[in-house]
């Protein structure tokens, strides 16, 4: 959290669109789970495994749409609605991932549809054909970058580094379902159902 608020990334991200994919890769892809990892954050019950990834790619999508980006980044208030959510959606997306009493197969389809959007929202900024993002039009000559060459290393860092954390749950979960299936003899409803 450090990192991301309390650093020079927070102050470069103002700057370069792909210091903004770092300083949000860190908060929803490390810093949250960590964060549910230490704190067991338990302030919603179980619901349906689509809920939060629906949150969570809600939120995700709707502040990379250009006008909203830019109001975002117009003032604190408006910088810490875009920053709030994210990270709350994010830690209800990691419980449900993260959970052990939620089957392991709803924490594999979880880490599976969000390594697809993140894909498909890495893809979106690295093959756009300019620039997206006003508020970086005028900022990133200075760091060597021109405005479309920032987003596009925006967009491969959330196609590849954002999409890593999500790998690793799903291994890890796949690898739940495999012992699961190991010592029960075959596979489980209980342990592969969503």
């Amino acid at each position: 959290m450090a990192a991301c608020f309390f650093s020079p990334l927070c102050a470069l991200s103002s700057a370069l669109f792909s210091a903004r994919a770092v300083h949000h890769l860190l908060l929803t892809s490390l810093a949250a789970p960590l964060i549910w990892q230490v704190m067991k954050v338990g302030w919603l019950n179980r619901c349906p495994a689509i809920l939060p990834f629906a949150a969570h790619t809600s939120a995700l999508w709707l502040w990379h749409v250009p006008v909203v980006y830019s109001f975002a980044l117009s003032g604190s208030v408006q910088y810490w609605t875009m920053e709030i959510p994210l990270l709350l959606s994010a830690l209800w997306l990691w419980r449900e991932i993260l959970d052990p009493d939620r089957p392991a197969g709803a924490a594999l389809v979880l880490c599976l549809a969000t390594m697809l959007q993140m894909t498909v929202l890495g893809a979106w900024l690295t093959f756009a054909p300019h620039p997206i993002f006003a508020p970086h039009f005028a900022t990133t000559e200075l760091y060597g970058l021109s405005a479309l060459q920032d987003q596009q290393l925006a967009g491969l860092l959330v196609w590849v580094p954002a999409s890593l954390a999500f790998a690793v749950a799903f291994l890890l979960s796949a690898g739940r379902v495999i012992s699961a299936s190991r010592t029960t003899g075959g596979g489980s409803p209980a342990v592969l159902g969503a």
